[in-house]
């Protein structure tokens, strides 16, 4: 099972390539806008920082730290025509989410089912 930390590398590696294009070939880029700005995968970095930080310092309160994160990321895609936090980051920012459960001892279905429950609150 990967950490919590190359879970985190992975969801921003792929940020990066799709703020970039890196992932397309020389001719598909002719054409190609980036759907967002590169900066957009180190304000991700930095709400992703701020989340393990919490969790380090406090793990019993991790799903208010898990809802902060959440909402800072969301609010960040928003700005950006909700290009960055679509539903396959959202899975792999819950597969963090239940990585940094297990690492901290915590229930990762409960922070989950905070989450869930704050999320089906705002729609």
């Amino acid at each position: 099972m990967s950490s919590s930390a190359d879970l985190i590398a992975e969801l921003l590696d792929t940020l990066k390539s799709l703020s970039t294009g890196s992932y397309l070939r020389e001719e598909e880029r002719e054409f190609w806008e980036p759907p967002y700005p590169p900066e957009v995968a180190s304000d991700a970095a930095e709400i992703l920082r701020r989340l393990t930080d919490e969790i380090r310092q406090e793990p019993a309160e991790m799903s208010l730290a898990v809802i902060s994160a959440y909402g800072a990321l969301s609010a960040l895609s928003e700005r950006h025509g909700d290009a960055v936090f679509e539903d396959e980051e959202q899975q792999d920012f819950r597969a963090i989410i239940t990585e940094l459960a297990f690492e901290h001892d915590q229930n990762a279905d409960d922070v989950i089912d905070d989450l869930d429950r704050i999320i089906e609150q705002d729609d």
